[in-house]
């Protein structure tokens, strides 16, 4: 459901900016996925260990990005709040080092490596606001 909400958040962020770019995938860890699907006879599908997703807006001044590590199960998936329910994705914020890191992949190549690093470096504390 937390990640679900998330999609919620990107279509409104991309309401309140205009425009979001949206980078997703697996995180395997160790090389291998700790856990397989699939019955008997099927194809098995690796479970990955973790999803990441990062989010990108430009500014006038460059872009910013909001770069999260979900694991499969984390304590901060389900938060009641009343008949509502809430979710705080501020503890899956890294930064897209991180991300490249358990991932093996390489984003933002075509940005100047200082903007580079800058950007890549960073680890957001808060989500950014959407009005209401």
């Amino acid at each position: 459901m937390i990640w679900l909400n998330l999609e919620y958040l990107c279509a409104d962020w991309a309401e309140e900016y205009g425009a979001v770019w949206v980078i997703c995938g697996p995180v395997v860890f160790g090389g291998k996925p700790s856990s397989w699907i699939g019955d008997e006879g099927e194809f098995p599908v690796a479970v990955p260990d973790a999803l990441f997703k990062i989010v990108v807006r430009e500014t006038s001044s460059g872009f910013q990005v909001l770069p999260f590590i979900y694991p499969q199960k984390g304590e901060h998936y389900k938060r009641s709040s009343g008949e509502d329910w809430e979710y705080d994705h501020t503890p899956y914020l890294t930064s897209v080092d991180v991300i490249e890191a358990v991932t093996g992949l390489d984003f933002f190549t075509s940005l100047e490596d200082e903007n580079e690093a800058k950007l890549e470096s960073r680890i957001p504390i808060e989500l950014w606001d959407v009005s209401e």
